[in-house]
């Protein structure tokens, strides 16, 4: 498991595999990673990236359907802080 600039996460809790990349930004910003329906992406993951004072997206889905399972702040410098992670991320 890696997270980061870079995101690598063997498949948990029947999602594929992940290998992704953030995309460069001089500005930090707030990462956080969710479990969704194969309905919402076919790889059973969303992403949302949020820059300083804009709004956070979150997954096109009932609340009770998607899982936070990362949280964390990204510098510019591509420093990662964690806020949280889902235990079952953490052992994968």
């Amino acid at each position: 498991m890696e997270l980061g600039i870079n995101i690598k996460i063997t498949g948990i809790r029947g999602a594929t595999d992940l290998d992704c990349s953030i995309p460069e930004s001089d500005q930090s910003r707030r990462v956080k990673l969710y479990i969704v329906p194969g309905t919402v992406s076919p790889d059973g993951y969303y992403i949302s990236i949020t820059m300083p004072g804009a709004i956070e997206d979150v997954p096109s889905c009932r609340g009770k359907d998607f899982l936070l399972i990362a949280d964390y702040h990204l510098s510019e410098t591509g420093e990662t802080t964690i806020n949280y992670i889902d235990e079952e991320l953490k052992n994968a």
